[in-house]
């Protein structure tokens, strides 16, 4: 049997398309996990920035759900 868990974290889109501010929503149980969860949408994360209605880049909140198993 696989037993899985999740982190679902919330950051900050800039304008660049850059994630900051990452914190966590819904914890695993695991806070090393969710903390490296976070460290590396920072670190490695780019998007396609939000948009105004005039076309312009703007920051935006984006939510994501990282899930994992163990056997």
């Amino acid at each position: 049997a696989r037993f899985g868990t999740a982190v679902t974290v919330a950051m900050t889109v800039g304008t660049d398309g850059r994630a900051s501010n990452c914190r966590v929503l819904r914890p695993s149980g695991d806070p090393v996990a969710d903390d490296i969860v976070c460290r590396l949408a920072v670190e490695r994360f780019r998007f396609r920035p939000a948009t105004d209605s005039a076309g312009n880049p703007v920051a935006a909140t984006y939510g994501w759900r990282q899930e994992w198993f163990r056997n």
